[in-house]
């Protein structure tokens, strides 16, 4: 039986670790060829939060990002907070994300799609049901 790599616990053991340090450990590293620090640690934490999203989920290494931004000092985390919590972007996608799975919930979906099938312009042609 194959098991995938996100449930290798082993694997797991190795990579957050070494995922976690290397976001924070990239403004620590003297500026190089006119990179600042902040600069190393926003591609350090860019590189960290990468890889966890690539192998481990997409969830808490995007609340990691949040924090390591918030340790580098040109952004902080008033800065970070409200460029990400406070945008109104996020509002937006969140109330409608609670919305969508509420009514996702419900019949109304199944309804909404059956009566988009069954209309008599849709089963003309696929084209009228694209563009019903």
């Amino acid at each position: 039986m194959k098991t995938k790599l996100k449930d290798n616990t082993i694997f797991r053991a190795i990579i957050i670790p070494i995922c976690v340090i290397l976001c924070f450990i990239g403004q620590f590293i003297p500026s190089i060829n006119g990179l600042s620090s902040d600069g190393f640690g926003v591609i350090f934490i860019f590189i960290g939060t990468l890889i966890l999203w690539l192998t481990i989920g997409i969830d808490w290494p995007s609340l990691l990002c949040l924090l390591a931004l918030g340790f580098i000092n040109n952004f902080g985390f008033n800065k970070v907070l409200t460029s990400s919590f406070g945008n109104s972007t996020f509002a937006f996608l969140l109330f409608t994300f609670i919305c969508t799975y509420a009514i996702s919930k419900t019949t109304l979906i199944k309804r909404i799609a059956i009566y988009f099938v069954n209309l008599k312009i849709s089963k003309k042609n696929g084209y009228f049901f694209i563009f019903s």
